[in-house]
């Protein structure tokens, strides 16, 4: 049996967690909201300009991903973090953590 993966789905607008099976799956599969480059700063995703906006994590650029990484550390006790060093390595790219 393939390994499981949780991973948010939008339902009505809303993110709703669901197990899914196996890593490809998950990749095509897992969402990620994002405010967009330096919306949090800006304006912690208040304003019209950054609204969230719920995007596909395979669909996210390279440093976005990365940025994830290193600044969202709740994806480090989620199987979100498996799936995104994932994408990083299909994208031909090494990442790792740096004290």
């Amino acid at each position: 049996m393939s390994e499981k993966f949780m991973v948010a789905i939008i339902q009505d607008d809303r993110p709703v967690m669901i197990p899914v099976f196996g890593l490809e799956l998950a990749k095509a599969t897992a969402m990620w909201g994002t405010y967009g480059k330096g919306g949090v700063e800006h304006c912690g995703g208040r304003c019209s300009e950054h609204p969230l906006v719920w995007k596909r994590l395979v669909d996210c650029e390279t440093e976005h991903l990365i940025a994830i990484l290193r600044t969202q550390q709740q994806v480090w006790e989620s199987d979100y973090v498996k799936i995104i060093l994932s994408i990083l390595n299909d994208r031909g790219e090494s990442w790792r953590v740096k004290n």
